[in-house]
């Protein structure tokens, strides 16, 4: 939580809206509103540069986010509530908090405001940068203007950590935070600490939400090597920067000499999502979102090779971390194709391997968090498609939105070999080494033992139904695209069909499984 003795500027009183041990008022609410006109106001006449993120929409978006939620409550007279989310009062602090220091900033600094190049001016950047997070933040936690603690962690295993030491807690103070994560993995230093908790807590509020641990864990995967992967891209790196996608340009103009150049960033707009910036061989900035299912660490290994990013900040090559044992960290995830689901697929004359949308290749990619699973081709193409169209990353099956990929491998079932016709030389010579067998146990077989039927003569067991099958591994295989009729062939797959047609066209496709269940979606 922001408190007034952590600002810079000692004049700051203490609002009542920090005062949690009374319920809130609209009056509170008025009192940031009335903060947040003196800013815009302020800014409006500074003559910003128009760059994301843009103070001047991110402020106003805030305040219409904001009045939006206390209606939705007080139209169901349900202020009390609100009142005591522990979420929602810890972001009133925060913001009235740097609401104040926004207004501090332009009053102390007003000369030094129209000057781009000034340390004010960067402060403001840095600030516009705090408040886009604590807003996207405050959003997915209130999706509908109602407050919703079912937010889910894309990464699998960092979500599980989650629940197993904060259960269903959407925000956590940082001491907690950092004891936790720290019996996971070893924290060396109080500096290392102090450094881990600007990367996580980019709200700079003293605690981590559910959402800013989500952002930090798809960063920097996998979860089981995140520390290590984090000090070698963050702290050791020298092309690592907290900067805009503007700082990135002005910075790179200055090495347009030295093309293959490069830095790489956090995407401001795209949290989660890393950017790369480099001098191509025509001495121009190009910046790019790394959104095809690589890592970063993959990303500049790929472009070292391709002679596209050997230049950390214009820094020789030797003064970068060699990241090639990072590749190894991140090894594919497994899925093994059960009975049934060999079975299920067999009878459409095709295989749980074989990707869904061209039908040609064999799915090698998960998307998160979702789970459903497709070839690295169908997604690319997918993602140029709604690149096109400027839409946001989502799953081509159930329109879900894609925060992270998963390399994965597909092992196949191997049913179990039986000979029809085995030759009669085989045959006879397997008969007499079963019979051979018997004759030396026999003396060593219980009386009562001799009238069970032999292992050998019992006919090999059917796949278990959906019903049967316990939870676990085989049922986090089970095939989560659903039913193919989902799929439009004849677009290549990337077009669902209505839900109507579907309806009539499901029922007859799933007639040929008989008793078994469908699998169902993850």
């Amino acid at each position: 939580m922001a408190s007034n003795a952590k600002l810079k500027f000692p004049s700051l009183r203490k609002d009542d809206v920090c005062d949690r041990s009374r319920p809130l008022e609209g009056k509170h609410l008025d009192g940031i509103y009335k903060r947040i006109s003196k800013v815009i106001r302020f800014l409006g006449s500074v003559g910003l540069e128009v760059y994301q993120p843009f103070i001047l929409e991110t402020l106003p978006e805030i305040a219409t986010k904001l009045r939006q939620v206390w209606s939705h409550y007080e139209s169901t007279d349900r202020q009390s509530e609100l009142s005591y989310n522990e979420y929602f009062r810890i972001f009133l602090e925060s913001l009235d908090a740097k609401v104040r220091e926004l207004k501090v900033l332009c009053r102390h600094n007003k000369a030094e405001m129209y000057n781009s190049n000034s340390k004010p001016r960067v402060t403001l950047i840095r600030m516009s940068m705090t408040l886009s997070y604590l807003f996207k933040d405050f959003k997915v936690f209130f999706p509908s203007n109602e407050f919703s603690e079912h937010f889910r962690v894309t990464k699998q295993d960092a979500s599980d950590w989650w629940s197993r030491n904060f259960g269903n807690r959407v925000l956590v103070p940082w001491h907690e935070f950092q004891f936790r994560f720290g019996s996971e993995h070893c924290i060396s230093s109080f500096e290392e600490a102090q450094s881990l908790k600007r990367d996580i807590d980019i709200t700079l509020n003293d605690y981590v939400s559910k959402f800013e641990f989500d952002v930090f864990t798809r960063l920097f995967m996998p979860w089981s090597n995140i520390l290590n992967t984090w000090k070698m891209l963050a702290v050791k790196h020298p092309g690592y920067v907290n900067m805009t996608y503007e700082e990135v340009k002005k910075c790179l103009e200055e090495l347009c000499d030295k093309p293959a150049s490069f830095v790489f960033r956090r995407s401001c707009t795209k949290l989660g999502f890393w950017s790369i910036g480099f001098v191509s061989n025509s001495r121009k900035v190009n910046q790019t979102v790394i959104r095809d299912g690589k890592s970063i660490v993959e990303a500049l290994v790929e472009g070292a090779e391709q002679r596209l990013y050997l230049y950390p900040r214009g820094m020789d090559p030797s003064a970068a971390p060699d990241l090639q044992f990072l590749l190894s960290c991140r090894a594919k995830e497994q899925i093994a194709v059960s009975a049934e689901e060999f079975e299920i697929y067999s009878n459409m004359d095709s295989s749980f391997e074989l990707c869904k949308i061209c039908s040609e290749n064999n799915k090698d990619l998960k998307l998160e968090p979702c789970g459903h699973l497709l070839c690295r081709a169908c997604f690319k193409d997918w993602s140029q498609k709604l690149n096109r169209h400027d839409k946001t990353s989502s799953c081509p099956f159930c329109r879900a939105e894609i925060r992270s990929t998963q390399n994965i491998e597909i092992s196949p079932f191997q049913p179990m070999q039986v000979l029809s016709n085995p030759q009669p030389q085989a045959a006879a010579s397997a008969k007499a080494a079963t019979a051979a067998a018997k004759a030396e146990t026999a003396s060593e077989t219980p009386a009562a033992a001799k009238d069970l039927i032999d292992l050998f003569d019992l006919p090999p067991p059917l796949p278990m139904r959906n019903s049967e099958r316990t939870t676990g591994a085989a049922a986090a295989s089970a095939d989560p695209f659903g039913p193919l009729s989902m799929i439009d062939t004849q677009s290549n797959g990337f077009v669902a069909t209505s839900a109507a047609e579907t309806a009539a066209t499901g029922s007859k496709q799933w007639e040929s499984f008989g008793a078994y269940d469908l699998p169902k979606s993850t």
